[in-house]
């Protein structure tokens, strides 16, 4: 397995623990997919790049999305999600508004939680969202509930 050098800084820690995975997955895959699982190198994309549909098609291929769920299935298994989830909020789902809008506890939770796991925020948001761990609101209850417009009486 070879990674980028970039990737061996401090800084780059949960990125680093999510490349080992998803590499790892795709291993796992070869060996148990009939139709293999071979890797592509360096999926992340660059909004001043290039792209020709050739690179596009590898990049965004079934293969790398089955190894980027297997890599995030490794980093957080849903009992060590609800286990952090239980420690952090009681177990109970988080509260997500309309357009993707947390209150700041929450948020702030939710970066404790991903830190704790060794994963990015974003990753961690995902899995929430695939084991049903979040609790949807309208954006109306966050503006005034949560911003308190108008002062308090």
């Amino acid at each position: 397995m070879v990674i980028e050098k970039f990737l061996l800084k401090s800084s780059e820690y949960n990125r680093r623990r999510f490349t080992l995975a998803h590499e790892a997955a795709h291993k796992i895959l070869e060996r148990h997919l009939p139709f293999g699982a071979t890797a592509s190198f360096h999926t992340e994309q660059d909004a001043e790049a290039d792209y020709t549909r050739e690179r596009i098609d590898r990049e965004l291929s079934i293969n790398e999305v089955y190894a980027n769920r297997l890599g995030a299935a490794i980093l957080m298994p849903q009992f060590l999600v609800q286990k952090v989830l239980r420690k952090y909020n009681s177990g109970k789902p988080l509260v997500c508004y309309e357009g993707n809008v947390f209150a700041a506890a929450d948020r702030m939770k939710i970066q404790k939680m991903a830190d704790l796991l060794g994963v990015s925020y974003t990753a961690f948001l995902v899995r929430l969202r695939e084991f049903k761990l979040l609790d949807y609101h309208p954006i109306e209850e966050y503006l005034s509930e949560g911003l308190q417009f108008g002062g308090s009486l």
